[in-house]
């Protein structure tokens, strides 16, 4: 029977601009690297990395759904 391990990875803090493979690739120990392996990250890790962050203090809430709404 297959099964599923859910392990976290501490990695250092993300900042803009990070490469996100030479981040995993550096984090994940070699030990735990298998055939089969799935590594998943983060929505707001890869945010930070892309830069695609608002300052909390920049813009009010309702302004920024409004302005990241589909509508």
């Amino acid at each position: 029977m297959d099964s599923l391990t859910v392990t976290p990875i501490r990695t250092p803090v993300v900042r803009s601009g990070v490469d996100l493979s030479e981040l995993v690739s550096a984090s994940v120990p070699r030990s735990l690297v298998r055939e089969g392996l799935v590594v998943a990250v983060t929505s707001k890790i890869v945010s930070i990395s892309e830069g695609a962050v608002v300052d909390r203090d920049s813009i009010g809430k309702t302004e920024l759904v409004r302005r990241e709404a589909d509508v």
